[in-house]
């Protein structure tokens, strides 16, 4: 590990976002999160534009800490890994790619283990919720 940071900022922000915007509750809100992410709902057209215009200063802090990070090691960083749940909206990955001109990976902390096909399915579901505690978990596990 060369240098790590911690942004103040997270997708608890979109949730408080769409809530107000929208005039919705908490927890309506996470679940619109949850289920249409990026992508908006017919239903709900602003959706979309609300998840993306509060998401801004999460997605321009990391912009700033890569290019930071590039300039200062002289290097080009090509993808970034993104985990747990504000990992999870759908169209995450399209949109923050697009923002920060990188290939973005969602983690997949199971991609590693043989489990049988129907647990296989049901963990690339939830597995981003868990990455960090799974590997908190099995860092005493492989040392």
């Amino acid at each position: 590990i060369v240098a790590t940071n911690i942004i103040q900022k997270g997708s608890y922000n979109n949730t408080f976002q769409i809530s107000k915007a929208l005039s919705l509750s908490i927890d309506v809100a996470e679940e619109a999160k949850r289920v249409f992410g990026y992508f908006g709902d017919d239903s709900s057209p602003h959706l979309a534009e609300v998840m993306s215009l509060a998401s801004f200063p999460l997605f321009d802090e990391a912009k700033s800490l890569l290019f930071s990070f590039e300039r200062k090691y002289n290097i080009e960083i090509q993808k970034v890994v993104i985990s747990g749940g504000g990992a999870l909206p759908k169209g995450i990955i399209n949109i923050l790619s697009k923002f920060l001109e990188k290939k973005i990976i969602l983690l997949e902390p199971f991609s590693q283990f043989s489990l049988p096909e129907n647990v296989r399915e049901k963990s690339k579901e939830i597995s981003s919720k868990y990455s960090i505690a799974i590997g908190l978990s099995l860092k005493n596990f492989f040392n």
